[in-house]
């Protein structure tokens, strides 16, 4: 083979091998930027999460005129389960429904009085909500994470059973339980972890403040604040191309 046709298959050669590179590279590009442009905005969010938190507030009322002791803000336990629904309404705002049902229980009183000793509570709610969020970035730390703001009015079921020593005989007892209906409002502090496109977890702190009036006890109101956790699902799906 002489010299200027072997110089011309090699340069040949070269040039097919470069135009392959550039190929690659291209398509790679191109699929690299294609899955940082295309976003999936959720318009709907269905999840459950379970939390745990406390009671605040004084030990005693003066509700009745003299004081006694108080029964939700001596409550030393309290667990939680919930099942809630948001619906975005714009990329910073979204309403959601929460369906809360809340147990107290382990009631102690640091003055070792024993009005309401083995008592316990649940307030079974349903709570609509108004979410203020920052929405996911294409990049960076928000590219997972979310956070949130969220208020929210509280419609609530009270049922509480009183376990009373009538006469001052420890031996004998009775249960005695009531219902009422009652009213709140409250504020959630959160932030969400994509795992996927779908599903996601999510962290909130909770303080919560119920109106109450019972004839069992003299409480008027009910403080407590609770840190759940939980998963959700995001439905509707919408792509966009940026």
């Amino acid at each position: 083979m002489d010299q200027p046709t072997f110089q011309m298959k090699f340069g040949n050669l070269t040039r097919l091998y470069f135009k392959l590179a550039f190929f690659l590279v291209g398509v790679l590009y191109s699929s690299c930027t294609y899955s940082q442009k295309l976003v999936l905005d959720n318009y709907l969010a269905v999840g459950l999460s379970g939390g745990w938190g406390s009671s605040s507030g004084a030990a005693n009322t003066a509700s009745s005129g003299y004081f006694t002791p108080a029964l939700f803000s001596n409550y030393d336990k309290l667990l939680s389960a919930s099942l809630f629904v948001n619906y975005s309404l714009s990329p910073f705002l979204a309403v959601g429904l929460t369906g809360d049902n809340v147990h107290f229980s382990d009631w102690s009183h640091p003055g070792d009085a024993q009005t309401y000793e083995g008592a316990n509570s649940t307030i079974k709610s349903l709570t609509p909500s108004l979410r203020v969020f920052l929405p996911y970035r294409r990049v960076g730390f928000r590219n997972r994470f979310k956070p949130f703001l969220e208020v929210f009015q509280v419609n609530s079921s009270i049922a509480t059973t009183l376990a009373y020593l009538p006469f001052g005989e420890k031996e004998s007892f009775e249960e005695t339980t009531s219902k009422t209906f009652n009213f709140g409002y409250g504020a959630r502090l959160g932030l969400e972890l994509a795992l996927t496109n779908r599903l996601g977890f999510q962290l909130t702190y909770r303080v919560t403040k119920h109106r109450l009036k019972s004839k069992l006890y003299d409480d008027t109101s009910a403080i407590f604040t609770k840190t759940e956790m939980g998963m959700f699902y995001r439905g509707l799906l919408t792509k966009k191309l940026f």
